[in-house]
């Protein structure tokens, strides 16, 4: 079984408490596992560049680290140009969010059409 598998059998699970730490099986992904949260919890959407600088500076990454860290600042970016056309839509957060279980609400399915890389 997958660590994925394994952590969804943990989530879905109502008798199970969620805890990651169980499923690092040695040192090694437990050390990977602390160096990404490190990472994740340093990198803040509002001073990407800054904390970029940091963590090149901090960590010795392979170019897949440097890879999915770029995905994750990608996510960020995402996620803050989805927040502003909200706020440009006068339709607040609050509204969209209770609007998105709602069948038929093609406006909170529109997919991201900018680049991947880019």
């Amino acid at each position: 079984m997958s660590l994925i598998e394994k952590f969804l059998k943990m989530a879905t699970d109502d008798k199970l408490d969620i805890d990651i730490e169980p499923l690092l099986e040695g040192k090694e992904d437990k050390a990977v596992f602390e160096k990404w949260l490190k990472i994740f919890t340093e990198l803040e959407p509002v001073a990407i560049v800054p904390a970029l600088e940091k963590i090149s500076n901090t960590y010795i990454m392979t170019p897949r680290d440097e890879i999915v860290l770029l995905s994750y600042v990608k996510f960020f970016e995402q996620n803050i140009l989805k927040m502003n056309k909200l706020m440009e839509d006068n339709m607040g957060l609050f509204d969209n969010l209770m609007k998105v279980g709602k069948k038929g609400d093609k406006k909170n399915k529109e997919d991201y059409n900018g680049s991947m890389f880019g």
